[in-house]
């Protein structure tokens, strides 16, 4: 069996590096004392097919596999860690929209993405449970068409730079936290991060307030309902 590299996976690790060599490390140090996000990099990155790069083709990514992402992530990583969380952090909670979302919320959501168009995260961690899923607190309730979030999240990567976040909450009143807990899709103004944790690798991590939040109804493991659209914050 054949562990090597493939033609194509060493030329993307060439190129990733060139990427990195010539607009990553150059410009580490002035972000991480400015302490921003580095937009205009994530976009040439965007370019080359590095945000969800694992996106599916058919939804506007890479379609990149295991090995390619990893390659990737070495790359980025060896040249600056903050820059390339910020860059691979692009398409967090893509995941559950992946796997749950309908064709109509992937197309909407997956696509901006791929592109560099809009940033999505994960709100999970809370202040007083970390990421004990079983214990979160934040809920959901029916009004309509739309699922009503209040709580709040604590340490969400892109939580200030985020358009639209995939939301973990508790939907139902039963003590059966791990079977009640299900993701929803949140891209509401109504949600508001605080001022940005200080960390090397986490500019824009950061609170996340969710009081009376609106929701898109989306990704719930166990069934997912009609769709109403929402307009998205951007603070880019």
């Amino acid at each position: 069996m054949d562990f090597g590299l493939s033609d194509e996976q060493q030329q993307l690790k060439e190129e990733v590096k060139r990427f990195a060599d010539n607009e990553v490390r150059p410009n580490a140090q002035e972000y991480d004392r400015e302490e921003k996000f580095p937009h205009d990099i994530v976009d040439e990155a965007a370019e080359m097919g590095l945000c969800g790069a694992t996106i599916p083709i058919e939804y506007g990514g890479a379609g990149y596999g295991a090995v390619d992402s990893v390659l990737i992530a070495e790359e980025l990583f060896a040249a600056d860690p903050g820059i390339a969380l910020s860059i691979l952090a692009t398409s967090f909670g893509t995941e559950a929209i992946l796997e749950y979302g309908t064709e109509e919320q992937k197309e909407e959501y997956l696509e901006p993405v791929a592109r560099g168009d809009a940033i999505s995260g994960a709100a999970i961690s809370e202040p007083d449970t970390g990421s004990d899923v079983s214990s979160v607190s934040t809920r959901a309730e029916k009004d309509g068409d739309e699922w009503v979030i209040n709580g709040n999240k604590m340490w969400i990567t892109n939580g200030s730079v985020g358009d639209f976040f995939v939301v973990l909450c508790k939907t139902t009143r039963t003590p059966t936290a791990a079977t009640t807990a299900s993701p929803r899709l949140s891209s509401n103004p109504t949600a508001t991060a605080s001022k940005p944790t200080k960390s090397r690798a986490r500019w824009a991590s950061a609170p996340l307030t969710l009081p009376n939040s609106s929701s898109i109804t989306c990704v719930s493991p166990r069934k997912t309902s009609s769709v109403r659209k929402v307009p998205a914050s951007s603070s880019r």
